[in-house]
């Protein structure tokens, strides 16, 4: 589990609150943060600029394939945010992340589904969002993007090297 100083410096980078194009924004790259549910490594991808780099950023996008589960291992949303409050003792990082979370999930983070406990189904993965990368973007479109208003779609990433994947994504939790 990151140390604490990592995990503030987490949750200072954190702009999802914000709703901006990508989950958090560090120094020199942002990282946009995916989870899902099914047996494949699929994600929504729900608007235009959601996997479009910032210029002159790197943009990486964190996948987590998660299955309901108990037991060892697993994990419900109100856990994970207990296990950061035990790594830190700096309260208000604790009261500032249980406050953005409510704000996101409309005040309900003491619901059944934030309860709700779940298992890693693979490990996670960490993917280069470039110009090989699959994806939607205004640049890609071309000169008439702006007729279109609203895109979403999935991308399938299990042709990618699930080894390079995992490897990307210790290596990016440890240089953030």
């Amino acid at each position: 589990f990151p140390s604490h100083d990592k995990l503030s410096e987490a949750f200072q980078f954190w702009t999802g609150i914000q709703f901006e194009e990508h989950d958090f924004s560090c120094a020199e790259k942002d990282i946009e943060v995916k989870t899902t549910l099914k047996d494949e490594r699929t994600h929504r991808i729900t608007s235009i600029n959601q996997l479009a780099p910032k210029p002159h950023r790197e943009l990486k996008l964190i996948s987590y394939m998660i299955t309901p589960g108990s037991g060892r291992g697993s994990f419900s949303v109100v856990e994970l945010i207990n296990t950061i409050a035990k790594k830190t003792a700096e309260k208000s990082l604790i009261e500032n992340i249980i406050r953005k979370i409510n704000i996101i999930l409309n005040d309900s983070l003491n619901s059944d589904s934030c309860r709700k406990k779940f298992t890693l189904r693979k490990d996670p993965g960490c993917f280069p969002v470039d110009h090989d990368f699959p994806k939607i973007t205004r640049k890609i479109l071309g000169e008439r993007n702006h007729l279109i208003s609203d895109v979403s779609y999935n991308i399938h990433l299990d042709g990618y090297s699930e080894n390079e994947a995992r490897s990307e994504y210790y290596k990016l939790l440890t240089n953030i």
